[in-house]
């Protein structure tokens, strides 16, 4: 006797194939299946060394195909990408606080606005910037400003600028997207934000980058170097248009409940770290939601 059930673990599916040994036997007399209503269905006899579908009612078997695997043992695996980045779409996008929200158009210009994060040591952000700039003319076109904010330190902001002017500014055709100095107060927000999407409260990656959407909303985080043409790609799906939050992944299928946001936590740490401005914010915006 096996016993078939549909999932015993958390999130998980069980496997619809029972496996009965038969030992020497060539074939089995009969099959008997009691259903989950209570009825009892009996299935002819059978061979042995097959597999076989049994559908409720019908009172027959019916062949199954056993899938083959075979593992390609003269083959290496193939290689993980160096320098891939990680692109991160909110279940629930997230509303910037004032000290973010500064750095992007007014809202109801109809146009996404990506934050790029970056420090004039690191060389892959460098790479990304210059991706950018060579496509920021289609970017303006697609409705996407881009704003790139140094993280250096104080003492780094010159020679950021100054890298940024040398090696950015010329790949830049007619239009050209700011740039500036994230400073302390911006760093610290934008580590607090971060750390309450990804769950880690860590120093910050570069490069990161933020999508919002017209609205000023975060949309999506990349953790690492993205693309122009893939965010051009994510900017139409997630920025500039209406996604149901049943749909709001990166895979397939859909969502079927709600993720809610500890706003109220997120405002908590803004006040320990002295952001009274930004804390308020997400306090109002806590209250707002209950």
């Amino acid at each position: 006797m096996r016993e078939l059930v549909a999932g015993d673990g958390y999130l998980s599916q069980s496997s619809k194939t029972v496996h009965f040994g038969l030992g020497d036997r060539p074939r089995v007399d009969e099959i008997v299946v009691r259903w989950p209503g209570g009825g009892r269905e009996e299935f002819g006899p059978s061979d042995a060394d097959r597999t076989l579908l049994l559908v409720q009612g019908a009172g027959r078997l019916a062949p199954s195909a056993t899938p083959r695997v075979t593992l390609a043992r003269d083959r290496p695996l193939p290689a993980v990408e160096r320098g891939r980045g990680h692109r991160i779409l909110l279940k629930t996008p997230l509303a910037l606080p004032p000290t973010l929200r500064a750095l992007l158009p007014e809202p109801g210009e109809g146009r996404a606005t990506l934050i790029n994060l970056w420090a004039h040591w690191c060389e892959p952000c460098v790479d990304e910037l210059t991706d950018l700039a060579r496509n920021y003319g289609a970017l303006q076109a697609q409705s996407i400003d881009v704003v790139a904010l140094s993280l250096d330190r104080p003492e780094d902001a010159a020679a950021a600028r100054n890298l940024f002017d040398e090696r950015i500014v010329p790949a830049m055709g007619d239009a050209t997207f700011s740039s500036g100095v994230a400073g302390a107060e911006r760093s610290d927000v934008l580590q607090a934000l971060l750390a309450h999407v990804l769950g880690q409260d860590s120093e910050i990656a570069v490069p990161t980058s933020l999508l919002m959407d017209r609205d000023g909303t975060l949309q999506m985080i990349y953790v690492g170097p993205l693309t122009a043409a893939g965010l051009l790609e994510d900017a139409r799906r997630y920025a500039l248009s209406r996604v149901k939050g049943s749909a709001r992944s990166l895979f397939d299928g859909r969502w079927y409940f709600r993720s809610p946001r500890d706003l109220a936590g997120l405002a908590r740490d803004l006040r320990a770290r002295g952001r009274l401005a930004d804390a308020v914010f997400y306090e109002n915006l806590s209250r707002s939601e209950k």
